[in-house]
Order: C-alpha cells, then structure tokens, then sequence
C-alpha cells in the first residue's frame, strides 16, 4: 500500500486485532520492573504510545479509555515516581484527557463490562476479545511498521512501506 501518496491517516490499516482493541489502552503497571526501566523512561514510552494512538482517526471518533492494572504494584514502585516525574504525569493527565475515573477493585471481570463491551475486553479481563499477549504482538508489530514508514519518508524513499 502506498502510505505516503494517499496521505490520509485512515489509508493506514493495521491487522483487525489492533483495531478491536486500540481504544483501550492496558497499563500494567506491577509488571514495570523498576530494576530494568527509571520511571521517567516508563512516562516517555506512555507518552509516546498515547500520542501515536491519538493519530489515529478512529480514536479522534471513538475516543479511548485506559485500564490502569495496579496489581503487583508495589512499594518499590512507587518509589521510583518522584515528584518531578509525579508533576509531568499530572499535566499530562489534567491537561491532555478528560478523566472519569472508575474504581473496580479485585473483583472487577463483571464490572468493567459495565463500561467496555465484552468483545474487545480481553479474556484476562473478562471479555471475549484477543488476549493480552496477542494484542500487544500487534501493537508492537504496528509500532515496528510505522517507525520503519517514518524511516522511510525521512529518507526521502519513494518505495511503499
């Protein structure tokens, strides 16, 4: 497919997986090992992700939701969140989204039906979707290709990503 000749963002598509499950974004925050990644790198790639995800048109129709997990969280983890780290998310937050928040405790499979069709909630999650490992092959797979696309057009090649 020529990306770049037809430059409407919706001409991209990505496999049907991704789509079913783009606008959730899953942060598994007690899976972060804070030995392996500074906060500061974890906000960075966050921020990355949400920006890359905001590109695409049907999150500018749909909107997106993020399931934050804290399960494994942990003192340890919390610790690496300073208050200049603390201060970025916050603006983030406050300023780029619109936040309703919803707390749903350990018992939530029945509960986050209630705010996300079981369809694209994954089976980890309750819901009948594709499972978490698959979606996160696509979204990396994805990410791959678009940053291989943006090599390309910075080299000024003409060939189809």
């Amino acid at each position: 497919m020529p990306l770049f000749r037809d430059r409407t963002v919706d001409r991209v598509r990505k496999p049907s997986t991704v789509l079913l499950i783009m606008h959730i974004v899953f942060v598994s925050a007690g899976q972060w090992n804070p030995k392996d990644w500074t906060a500061f790198q974890v906000f960075r790639i966050s921020l990355m992700t949400s920006e890359l995800i905001s590109m695409e048109t049907e999150t500018q129709m749909k909107g997106l939701k993020v399931i934050f997990d804290l399960q494994g969280w942990s003192l340890g983890h919390a610790l690496q969140v300073n208050p200049s780290i603390a201060r970025k998310i916050s603006s983030v937050l406050s300023d780029s989204f619109p936040l309703k928040i919803h707390m749903h405790g350990s018992d939530y499979h029945d509960s986050l039906c209630d705010f996300f069709s079981p369809d694209i909630l994954p089976p980890e999650y309750g819901g009948e979707g594709p499972g978490i490992e698959e979606a996160c092959q696509d979204w990396t797979n994805h990410l791959f290709q678009m940053c291989y696309c943006l090599c390309l057009a910075g080299s000024n090649l003409s060939e189809d990503c």
